[in-house]
């Protein structure tokens, strides 16, 4: 007989194996963030930190139309004009304009809108710009769920926690969806349903249940599912219809497969079947009651009578060696990481070989019916548009082809690790570039040449040269290298050669004074009073560095016969500092309005400090087609094309860009904290823990 231990003494003390099972139960009950959502707070808060707050296109324009005709008027009328942003529509019965693009877009940023609306109150300004910012910032959320997504998607397929979290983090920062988060774009909502679309047939095609009838239940809802999403993407964007044929092929597939293998019932299948083509019929049924309620035709959207015609009459060989080959928008100049998925197809292939047809046969339909667009560049937009729907399905294959190669020799795996290392650091800083620089001012500067195939106009080189200029330019003003003064807000100048003075100042106005050393400055501003009797006097005050300094005003008859010199001290001789800022403040703008102001001058020893101007910046304007440029016009030096430099430049009242900088600005950074914190302190779960033997379509399969 086998000898036994003594029983150890029960002194209520947990030895260390019991210690560390109670300390990993502890653990494992510890609530954490879901890495999907971990992750899709990481990619909101970078896209909401980095949104433009506007519009780039008619395109975006038009939607937004739709959108604001339907909250302000109840009605799918888009009015426009001669000169107006917005897009007309063919034909345009009656004269009543409609939006050319599937309505969904519109109708979802509705509630945004009226956020927008209402924390803009009456300022007609400020309710011009807080709705788009708004409306965009859908976009920047829409397109981090499809990160989001593409993380579960691929750990369904069974890729590990990390080499999903490497591949969707790849595509949200290292493709052109970073910059089309920018965007109004139609586009990231069509692709966040059409990669919705491949989940749900991926749950379809791999039933979980604990019987027959379970599973047949559970395929119920996700032909349902997937039937939802493709009828609501034709909703999104027409041209979306193309899906429905590779989806609708890749189910009944499906469908074949498990009857064969699972012993599915006909009825079963058919209730399945159903299900499907019920629900993809009824979003398809309301696209076309909005068409036939807006141009009397189930068929007609807009782009004219002939429908197919118009949107497919385009040369196929131009097109696909545009958004394929050319340097000005081929995708893999501004999605080059594309180029890892689409190597790793073979292993993938092998892995999943139903998944991959499907997945390639939605690429390859993609290219082939977008290269036929006559307008195949998709405009000023940044990067081959048409393409975004595939950008995710190309690097589907990617954690196959890193599995694949963890399982190569050291020297091997350093060589490719390190060219695809360098592959996602350019592709890192192509949407860097696209997201700092306005697409329409890059797309502007180019004048000469064959737009997309000289080499010196790619956008990602002409955006790197304006981003030089303008950093060099701003940073010239902010820091000086010699002595001078640099007029600040309030002295608005409209164009390089107009004269700093005369000209009216505001109620406040500022200028910054660099002048090393420490001799005496003193400033004088030069201004006229024509009143006869000058009761109440123009009272001045003067502040630098934020603290009032003493005035002395005398008359300047050499200036003009009413013109007066108002002194006062900026540095007393042997003082300190470098840098002031000198604020003038009409305290009785009210009453007097503005001054006629002939000079503004800081002095060191008599001599006047040179003026030196900082880049153009032209005040915001009052009307729409002028506000919509006023983004992107080479008249204005923006510095970055980003939301908060706008808040900072247009002027809203201050009580609504704190809202917004606090709201927006806030609400980004926390986002990002929370995301990085739950993907940071994240624990393998006992599921994935036991993936390592799971079945190879089971979701479960490769190694942590």
């Amino acid at each position: 007989m086998p000898e036994h231990s003594p029983a150890r003494p029960q002194t209520g003390v947990p030895d260390a194996r019991q210690r560390r099972m109670t300390g990993a139960q502890s653990v494992a009950r510890r609530p954490s963030l879901p890495p999907a959502l971990a992750l899709f707070c990481v990619l909101a808060g970078i896209y909401l930190l980095t949104s433009g707050g506007h519009t780039y296109s008619y395109d975006e324009e038009t939607m937004f139309g739709l959108t604001e005709s339907l909250v302000e008027r109840g009605s799918l009328v888009v009015p426009t004009c001669g000169n107006c942003t917005v897009l007309r529509s063919i034909p345009m019965p009656e004269g009543r304009n409609y939006s050319r693009y599937g309505p969904v877009q519109s109708l979802v940023a509705i509630p945004p809108y009226l956020v927008g609306r209402a924390l803009a109150g009456d300022d007609d300004a400020a309710r011009w710009f807080a709705t788009r910012f708004a409306a965009t910032l859908l976009t920047a959320l829409v397109t981090a769920w499809i990160g989001a997504l593409l993380y579960a998607t691929l750990r369904r397929l069974g890729a590990t926690h990390g080499a999903a979290l490497l591949t969707a983090l790849i595509y949200g920062l290292g493709t052109q969806a970073w910059p089309r988060a920018k965007t109004f774009f139609a586009d990231p909502l069509t692709t966040l349903l059409i990669l919705g679309g491949i989940y749900c047939w991926w749950r379809l095609d791999n039933p979980t249940g604990a019987d027959a009838a379970a599973r047949a239940r559970a395929m119920t809802g996700w032909a349902a599912g997937l039937g939802l999403l493709c009828g609501v993407s034709v909703g999104v964007k027409f041209g979306a219809g193309i899906i429905l044929l590779p989806f609708g092929v890749a189910g009944a597939a499906s469908l074949r497969w498990v009857w064969r293998a699972d012993g599915l019932t006909p009825r079963g299948l058919a209730t399945i079947a159903g299900a499907g083509a019920l629900v993809v019929a009824v979003p398809l049924a309301l696209v076309g009651w909005y068409n036939w309620a807006r141009f009397g035709s189930p068929i007609e959207t807009g782009y004219g009578g002939r429908e197919v015609g118009a949107v497919q009459g385009g040369d196929w060989w131009a097109g696909f060696s545009g958004i394929v080959l050319s340097p000005g928008k081929s995708l893999f100049v501004f999605s080059p990481v594309v180029i890892l998925g689409l190597l790793a197809w073979w292993p993938f292939a092998r892995r999943h070989l139903r998944a991959a047809l499907l997945v390639g046969g939605l690429i390859v339909l993609h290219i082939a019916f977008y290269a036929r667009v006559p307008q195949w560049d998709a405009g000023t937009s940044w990067g081959p548009r048409y393409l975004d729907f595939i950008v995710p399905l190309c690097l589907l294959p990617l954690p196959w082809g890193l599995a694949w190669l963890a399982g190569r020799g050291r020297a091997l795996r350093l060589t490719l690790g390190g060219l695809a290392g360098v592959l996602v650091a350019l592709a890192l800083v192509v949407q860097l570039l696209g997201v700092l620089i306005n697409f329409d001012t890059g797309y502007n500067a180019v004048t000469d040449g064959r737009r997309y195939w000289t080499i010196g106009d790619a956008p990602p080189i002409v955006h790197a040269g304006i981003l030089r200029e303008r950093v060099a330019a701003w940073w010239a003003a902010r820091f000086p290298a010699g002595d001078a003064i640099v007029p600040g807000r309030g002295i608005v100048v409209t164009n390089e050669t107009e004269a700093l003075w005369p000209r009216y100042l505001p109620q406040e106005a500022t200028i910054r004074v660099h002048a090393a050393g420490g001799g005496a400055l003193a400033g004088a501003l030069v201004y006229e009073d024509a009143r006869e009797t000058r009761e109440p006097p123009a009272r001045f005050v003067v502040l630098v560095a934020g603290r009032a300094v003493p005035t002395t005003e005398t008359p300047a008859p050499e200036i003009a016969a009413h013109a007066y010199r108002l002194a006062f001290p900026v540095r007393a001789a042997g003082g300190g500092g470098d840098d002031f800022t000198v604020t003038i403040r009409n305290e009785a703008f009210v009453t007097l309005g503005p001054s006629w102001t002939r000079d503004l001058a800081v002095t060191r020893d008599g001599v006047p400090l040179p003026t030196l101007r900082r880049p153009l910046l032209l005040p915001f304007p009052d009307d729409t087609p002028e506000r919509w440029s006023w983004f992107f016009t080479s008249r204005n030096a923006h510095l970055v094309d980003l939301w908060p430099w706008y808040l900072a430049t247009i002027h809203l009242p201050r009580h609504i860009a704190a809202l917004l900088y606090v709201g927006v600005g806030g609400g980004a950074a926390l986002l990002l904290l929370v995301g990085v914190g739950g993907l940071v302190g994240r624990r393998p779960s006992p599921r994935l823990a036991t993936a390592r033997h799971g079945s190879p379509d089971s979701g479960e399969g490769l190694a942590e």
